[in-house]
């Protein structure tokens, strides 16, 4: 019985020591996949626009997004975390075109997810979707 008692010293001072490590057994998300694929599909009238980004599950991107007369910065980054894979999308612009977006959450490899969805005054809108790869 001493050495389980060692073994869990050994576990608990390999966790405290590494803040901000998750463990492998904790992120099964990033087990399936290296990146992630996030599309942003907004809806003004009748033509659909969408953008997106390709980011690695722990990374980030900055990226200025142009469309006519609408250009803006947009943030991603991502980050294992033990719900999963966190989530931070930010788009900054006028109000009618300012978009965040944080979630953590477990991500199925190879299939599309609709992680937001913003209903805005006028009949827009703005979605997100995420692809994990």
């Amino acid at each position: 019985m001493p050495s389980a008692g060692i073994t869990s010293l050994v576990f608990i001072t390999t966790m405290l020591s590494a803040p901000g490590q998750v463990p492998a057994k904790i992120s099964e998300s990033s087990a399936q996949g290296t990146r992630l694929e996030v599309e942003v599909v907004e809806r003004r009238g009748a033509q659909p626009s969408s953008f997106g980004f390709v980011v690695p599950t722990d990374g980030k991107i900055e990226a200025w997004i142009s469309g006519g007369d609408d250009a803006r910065r947009c943030k991603v980054s991502a980050e294992p975390r033990r719900g999963g894979t966190h989530l931070e999308l930010r788009c900054d612009g006028g109000k009618e075109h300012e978009l965040r977006v944080e979630a953590t959450r477990g991500f199925a490899a190879g299939k599309r997810v609709k992680v937001a969805e913003v209903q805005r005054p006028g009949g827009a809108k703005s979605q997100v979707f995420v692809t994990l790869r």
